[in-house]
């Protein structure tokens, strides 16, 4: 059985729930120790769905090998949108629109 996970990074327009995936914690960033405590688990693959920051986000975890997934219209879709991109992603080895 494989087990992956999504980790919704993309932003949302309710800024009271965004997830700071870059903020700084214990010597690395939220998004890092997320994604390595993942690995260790055996999770696998790991899928990030991107969006505000994108460029900067995606440069940051570019050698964790993990999938990373843009949301260009973040800002307009739902969070719950962003996270069937990624099961779809995972279940299927490609982006279904």
């Amino acid at each position: 059985m494989k087990t992956g996970a999504v980790i919704f990074a993309a932003g949302h327009k309710c800024a009271a729930s965004t997830f700071k995936p870059l903020m700084p914690i214990g010597g690395t960033t939220v998004i890092r120790r997320i994604i390595m405590t993942l690995k260790r688990s055996g999770v696998d693959p790991v899928v990030v769905i991107t969006g505000k920051d994108a460029k900067e986000l995606e440069k940051h975890i570019s050698k964790l090998r993990v999938i990373c997934l843009r949301n260009e219209n973040y800002e307009n879709t739902q969070m719950f949108d962003s996270i069937c991109t990624g099961l779809n992603y995972i279940k299927h080895g490609k982006r279904i629109k």
